[in-house]
């Protein structure tokens, strides 16, 4: 069966490279005209797909309720109509997100009780033979007697590689004062739970920053986090007052680790983290010299599940043509020049927004060129968030760099950063943008 790719678009233009940018042949099939409210109807995410085709999540701002819609493989709409989600008063209940979880779609949506001064979370089965939502079931709760409705804590979540396992991540209300706390909430495909565990971190609540979490098809949980040494979150330029932090956590608590992640001579400018289908962990990365968050190389660091021990780390300086692929010739130039007078040569200071696992053990980095600039129009002082390059590394199993590509884009915006994206997909072992 031929490998395929869709893309549903919606009034955007695209483009599509292969991971060695190379235009891709394809073809486009275009569906009906929507007939939807422009004002009230707003498309949140790509729920999943199956064979009868790929499942949207809408919100309809007159209504206040999500719907699901079914695109068709030859591109028809199916709605599941407004989906009540309301409490007990028939209020509605917030919208959380939306989960495809071993075949089956759940709607997960959350209610701040003034009276208990408690937030709940709820996950709600959607029959997709009676396009209905089931009774919900109640999954997590957030104490926020020591907050406000707006400081009520919030949910977030994480699939297993083979979809068998949910982690729900509660985040207790920002602090001051008090350590970075949470609850931990593992459960199974039917929402069963697994196992639960509060955690309150060694860090301050306000020094402390979250890169990515994971959970194996074991049902552990690994976090990568960030802890700062002052009270400025963020990474100032060449200086590093920060560590990466590696937690482990399980249903067994003789098993929990904890680890910080670092360089001698250098410093990790960005990480992400995923957990190799041996349930070992990978993290993957980019380093900078002191003195400059320019990006000169790749970090790549295994660790062995049980024990949290490195089993292997790697670091990769960029090459020249890694350096200067996707460059004019006179920019190559000065690159070589720069190289020839043993000047430091390297790449601008990358986002990663995913790490890739690949059948064969390879791992891929996607990342951007994004910052946010301060720009000053007719006198007023603006944050204008600018994305630009798609830059992908892809690694051996053992570290090592197999190669680099480039795409070149620029995107700016001094509104709503949202609208500043790009798109991909897998097919096989090639990435389509």
């Amino acid at each position: 069966m031929k490998n395929r790719v869709a893309f549903i678009l919606i009034g955007l233009p695209f483009l599509v490279f292969t991971a060695q940018a190379q235009p891709v042949d394809y073809t486009k099939q275009w569906g009906p005209a929507l007939k939807h409210d422009k004002q009230a109807d707003r498309f949140l995410s790509t729920i999943g797909s199956d064979d009868a085709g790929v499942y949207l999540a809408k919100y309809n701002s007159d209504t206040d309720m999500i719907s699901v819609e079914l695109v068709s493989p030859d591109l028809q709409l199916t709605s599941s109509g407004p989906l009540p989600m309301k409490d007990g008063n028939g209020k509605a209940r917030w919208y959380e997100f939306s989960v495809y979880i071993n075949g089956q779609i759940y709607l997960f949506s959350s209610w701040a009780d003034k009276a208990t001064r408690t937030r709940t979370l709820y996950a709600q089965l959607y029959n997709k033979q009676t396009r209905k939502l089931e009774p919900e079931i109640s999954v997590a709760r957030i104490d926020f007697s020591e907050g406000t409705r707006s400081n009520s804590g919030s949910f977030s979540y994480r699939l297993s590689i083979d979809e068998k396992r949910i982690l729900i991540f509660a985040k207790l209300p920002e602090s001051l004062t008090e350590p970075e706390r949470f609850e931990l909430i593992v459960a199974d495909e039917t929402m069963k739970l697994q196992w639960n565990k509060q955690v309150a971190l060694p860090f301050k609540d306000h020094l402390f920053l979250w890169e990515s979490m994971r959970i194996s098809n074991e049902g552990d949980v690994y976090l990568l986090g960030v802890a700062y040494t002052d009270m400025r979150k963020n990474k100032r330029g060449g200086k590093p007052n920060y560590t990466y932090e590696l937690f482990r956590y399980s249903a067994n608590a003789a098993n929990e680790t904890h680890k910080t992640l670092s360089l001698n001579n250098q410093f990790i400018t960005d990480l992400q983290l995923g957990v190799l289908p041996n349930n070992n962990v990978v993290c993957a990365g980019f380093y900078s010299a002191l003195g400059s968050f320019a990006t000169q190389g790749t970090y790549f660091v295994t660790l062995d599940a049980r024990s949290n021990n490195i089993l292997k780390s790697e670091q990769r300086a960029f090459t020249l043509d890694m350096i200067s692929d996707g460059l004019t010739d006179k920019e190559t130039e000065r690159v070589a020049n720069r190289v020839a007078k043993d000047k430091a040569v390297a790449l601008p200071s990358y986002k990663i927004d995913w790490l890739l696992l690949h059948d064969d053990g390879d791992v891929a980095m996607v990342c951007e060129d994004y910052n946010v600039v301060e720009v000053t129009r007719d006198k007023v002082i603006l944050a204008e968030h600018r994305a630009g390059q798609i830059f992908v590394v892809r690694f051996s199993a053992q570290g090592d760099i197999r190669w680099t590509k480039k795409i070149n884009k620029y995107q700016s915006t001094t509104s709503n950063a949202k609208y500043l994206s790009y798109g991909f997909g897998r097919v096989g072992n090639d990435l389509v943008f």
